[in-house]
């Protein structure tokens, strides 16, 4: 059983910015897909799951970032799994440079949902397919809820694109950070970056939907949410830190 999943990342010019540096929303696909690879040699990934008619679903996430890679810069992906909780499945992530620096480090909980019900499933054999990682100290705690900031409001409304979808047919969850800095805007992030960010997934969105976006901002912090009819699909908060 491989307890930790490591994999070498070379940033592409499509996964950038104007600043040459990595996406947050990249960063967040890369997080997600080394999740999967992981999966697969637990003997829990995509295919496996379709076959028992399950999905591994994101709900909540926690990120830190000290210095986004570069493009064409070398650097190294850690992830790894923690004994799950009341049916919840912690998964830690950490990006580091050529020198092993930590440039980023992230906390997630995930659960197994029935894709008949679409409800989340009791953890079952699944956990006892996850390896004992209890002696490795989490880089981050857990991630919480999602408080918002009081602070000037920017309002505006997002219904779904082609290039928003995955393979499951719903805004994939790392839309929702490419949604955040679109609403934060070209000008701020040419000197600024997001440093922080805990994002929760209450209801997936799909084609058709019209979501008010929601931006409050209180100095470099910042809550962005998007809803529908009052009812809330996701919400985040963080805040921003000196591009470097």
């Amino acid at each position: 059983m491989e307890d930790i999943y490591q994999k070498p990342l070379d940033i592409r010019t499509s996964e950038t910015d104007f600043t040459g540096c990595m996406r947050p929303g990249a960063l967040l696909t890369a997080f997600q897909e080394a999740a999967e690879h992981h999966a697969m040699r637990l003997g829990c990934g995509f295919e496996v799951m379709m076959e028992r008619k399950e999905a591994w679903v994101l709900t909540r996430l926690q990120m830190e970032v000290r210095r986004y890679p570069r493009m064409g810069e070398q650097v190294s992906l850690s992830t790894w799994p923690a004994a799950s909780r009341r049916g919840l499945f912690p998964r830690y992530y950490t990006v580091t440079d050529a020198q092993g620096g930590m440039l980023a480090m992230a906390s997630s909980l995930w659960v197994v949902l029935d894709l008949n019900t679409r409800r989340m499933t009791a953890p079952g054999e699944i956990a006892d397919m996850m390896p004992d990682n209890s002696a490795i100290t989490p880089p981050l705690a857990l991630p919480g809820g999602v408080r918002r900031i009081e602070g000037g409001e920017a309002v505006s409304f997002k219904e779904p694109a082609y290039s928003d979808l995955d393979v499951n047919g719903h805004v994939n969850n790392t839309r929702y950070v490419d949604w955040l800095c679109d609403a934060l805007g070209i000008q701020e992030q040419r000197t600024a970056a997001l440093g922080s960010l805990l994002i929760g997934y209450s209801k997936e969105v799909r084609p058709g939907q019209r979501l008010c976006l929601r931006l409050n901002r209180h100095e470099n912090q910042f809550s962005f949410l998007g809803e529908e009819e009052g009812k809330i699909h996701f919400e985040c908060r963080g805040a921003l830190i000196d591009r470097i």
